[in-house]
């Protein structure tokens, strides 16, 4: 026999689709005309039930993320780290629906350290993230 528990839902429950990938480089010189190294930024968009349902802060609503979008930042040699999650989703009504109007909420490094970002949504995306590349 199985006993429920109060922990979340893993992530295997969710299953997002990857529908868009994006790369940009941007090359800024120094004074002497010289190549610094360049600025990466890499974004994902998947859609579907990208996460478990949650509570937007400030907000007494609970909201089931359908969209979700993230961007990663490499500066020059810098490690590749995420710089924004955003999650559309749509605001669960009393009956089990979902209302028409969606949601939008962003979070960045600063949400993290404060916990304000829920585990799962952290544990996606460490799990995938982008392959490395140069422009070329």
């Amino acid at each position: 026999m199985e006993i429920p528990t109060d922990q979340p839902s893993t992530l295997a429950d969710f299953a997002p689709v990857l529908c868009a990938e994006r790369f940009d480089e941007v090359v800024q010189y120094a004074d002497a005309m010289t190549a610094k190294l360049p600025q990466r930024m890499y974004e994902r968009l998947w859609k579907g039930r990208c996460g478990p349902d949650f509570t937007v802060e400030g907000c007494d609503e609970t909201v089931r993320p359908v969209r979700l979008r993230v961007r990663w930042l490499q500066n020059g040699d810098a490690t590749l780290g995420w710089h924004s999650i955003e999650v559309t989703s749509h605001v669960v009504q009393p009956a089990g629906g979902l209302a028409l109007l969606p949601v939008r909420t962003i979070w960045t490094r600063h949400h993290a350290a404060q916990n304000q970002v829920p585990d799962e949504f952290l544990q996606f995306v460490s799990a995938n993230p982008p392959a490395p590349r140069t422009a070329g």
